[in-house]
């Protein structure tokens, strides 16, 4: 089994879309400890917590996509957002409904399916 260095593994992750008519801005984050939270006005509210094999999944799945060297800045009426915390960088996605890159949507699908315990 191929072993990730410490500098690809994340340490956390901040998603979620802001825009619409009624200017909605949902915003998670995944550490890397596991822990979930919801962030509301300023304050995070923890709503579930990961396992570790959970943690590993998603390093697997941002080095696979190649997180780190993607480059979308699409912007749009509803934009959806990724962004990565690695030891020594930070590295942020954007991209709206109707963008092609399908590697980008099924990540932040992957993200969402932690918000529920």
């Amino acid at each position: 089994m191929e072993k990730q260095s410490s500098e690809s593994k994340f340490q956390s992750i901040v998603f979620g879309k802001t825009g619409g008519f009624s200017n909605i801005n949902n915003t998670y984050t995944i550490e890397r400890n596991g822990k979930v939270n919801r962030e509301s006005q300023g304050d995070q509210k923890k709503i579930n917590e990961l396992r570790k094999k959970d943690i590993r999944k998603i390093d697997k799945e941002l080095s696979s996509i190649n997180f780190a060297s993607m480059d979308l800045a699409e912007v749009g009426n509803i934009t959806y957002y990724i962004e990565v915390i690695f030891p020594g960088s930070t590295k942020k996605q954007t991209w709206i409904e109707t963008s092609e890159n399908e590697e980008i949507k099924n990540l932040y699908k992957l993200l969402v399916s932690y918000l529920n315990p």
